[in-house]
């Protein structure tokens, strides 16, 4: 993929007295996409019966990691390379669990339909 920076800065730059925070967070995040650093882990939309689930709790099976899906259902957790067991639970107690098996410097979409 192709990012035409020079472009994106003049415009992102435009937006530095009002937006200081904004523009930022841009620099920085150039600087991590520049210099190839990615996140490895899992992220995805928790639903049952198609309908979205807010509040939702994914959480890794024997780790200590957990993520809550936001008000669009959905969530993110970094995870080291190796397989782990995700589990999701509604707040209804509705579960569901996938192993995954995470890569290095790669998101998998994991999305859960609980029953």
């Amino acid at each position: 993929m192709h990012l035409d920076f020079e472009s994106m800065d003049n415009t992102v730059d435009k937006l530095a007295e009002n937006n200081p925070d904004f523009v930022a967070g841009y620099h920085k995040n150039k600087v991590l996409t520049v210099l190839g650093v990615h996140h490895e882990g899992a992220t995805g939309v928790v639903r049952m019966n198609g309908e979205i689930q807010p509040g939702a709790v994914v959480k890794v099976i024997d780790g200590k990691k957990s993520a809550i899906a936001d008000s669009a259902a959905i969530y993110s957790m970094y995870l080291m390379p190796g397989l782990h067991i995700l589990e999701a639970t509604n707040a209804m107690g509705h579960k569901q669990r996938k192993t995954i098996e995470v890569s290095h410097r790669k998101m998998l979409v994991v999305d859960f339909d609980l029953e």
